[in-house]
This record gives structure tokens, sequence and C-alpha cells, in this order.
């Protein structure tokens, strides 16, 4: 096997995983990434995949470049969020709370 014929095997399997991905419950900036990642692997030039997806040429390059040296983890979010400042039974309790209320006052609201 040549040289070329390991390059295409790999993409391919670069591809698949993408599919996997793409497949999967992911956010919607995530599988932006992807398919712009999958896009640019299967050959279509960025200024294509530019116009079809609304995004930059370096939007594409730089995802690409992500995925190529990190894999999969490379084109995720890299955030979590901030905890929340309530206990999920106190979370309950206030919509609950809010649910029974007929009107809802600021003062309490804040309390």
């Amino acid at each position: 096997m040549n040289n070329l014929q390991l390059q295409e095997k790999d993409i391919e399997k670069e591809i698949a995983q993408l599919e996997d991905f793409i497949k999967s419950d992911i956010d919607a900036r995530e599988l932006k990434r992807a398919i712009a990642v999958r896009m640019a692997l299967s050959g279509n030039i960025y200024h294509e995949i530019s116009k079809i997806l609304g995004v930059s040429k370096f939007f594409i390059g730089y995802w690409k470049k992500q995925f190529k040296t990190k894999g999969i983890a490379g084109i995720k979010l890299g955030h979590k969020g901030s905890k929340g400042y309530l206990t999920a039974r106190q979370n309950t309790e206030v919509i609950e709370w809010l649910k029974n209320k007929k009107y809802w006052n600021l003062d309490e609201l804040v309390t």
C-alpha cells in the first residue's frame, strides 16, 4: 500500500468519526464545526463550505486543524458553564413555589 492509499484510509476513518459525532446529540456549535471539517476532508473547497454554512474560511481551517491535532475532543466546546447556586432540591422547591403563585411580587422573587 502506498502513502497516498494510507492517507485516503486515514481520511475515511476521520470522516467516519465525524459522522458518528454528528449523529450524536451535540450542541449546534459543535455540529457546525464537525460538518465544516467533514466537508473539508471530503474535498469541498473552503469557499463553497463558507457559503453553505455561513462561516468564514478561517473558521473552517481553524477547526480542521483542531480536529487533526486533537480528534473529536478538538471540536467540542471547551467550557461546561458555571455551577448553579441552588441545589437540585432548592431548584425544585422554587419552581413549585412559582407554579403555585397567581401573582409574583418582585421582592418575593428576590427573597
